[in-house]
């Protein structure tokens, strides 16, 4: 057997550089330019604000949401919210559990954060508060009287777990 000097696994290494780039991609989300808060999990950690079960969006805002989200996310994390095996699911304990430390200030800076890939038209920030309260929905959070603000520091009062 003659050795190669490794020229066979550097032939092969652009490839999988270029598909471990792109699961980095993926698993990181790209910046969008949006201003990015700190995670708002100490404003909250006293148990001061409200928390989603409160009700803190409306069934209108939801299906606003809902026409968002199948517009511009369902693609990666499909229509019923479930991801795969790259792409987190956005319904369920799992998620439940991930966020439950965290706010729906937290939530919305996440969902702006995202897509990893371009996309044709990027919603405004009612828009992803209309997402994230089409998220919440989707997690059997009941909707209230009042619709999510499209601001960061005012979701950073409410708690998304109990």
């Amino acid at each position: 057997m003659v050795h190669d000097g490794g020229r066979e696994g550097l032939r092969r290494a652009p490839a999988a550089r270029l598909a471990i780039a792109a699961l980095l991609v993926l698993a990181n989300g790209c910046a969008t330019g949006a201003p990015r808060h700190g995670l708002a999990t100490s404003a909250v950690a006293d148990g001061a604000g409200r928390a989603v079960r409160d009700g803190v969006y409306t069934e209108e805002q939801s299906r606003r949401g809902e026409a968002f989200f199948l517009a511009t996310c369902a693609s990666c994390h499909k229509p019923e919210l479930t991801g795969s095996q790259i792409v987190p699911a956005l319904v369920g304990d799992a998620f439940l559990e991930r966020w439950s430390r965290k706010t729906a200030g937290d939530l919305f800076e996440k969902v702006r954060s995202m897509p990893p890939v371009p996309i044709p038209v990027r919603p405004t920030a009612r828009e992803y508060a209309d997402i994230v309260a089409f998220i919440l929905s989707r997690n059997s959070i009941p909707a209230g009287q009042h619709e999510l603000a499209a601001d960061f520091e005012a979701l950073a009062t409410i708690r998304l777990g109990d």
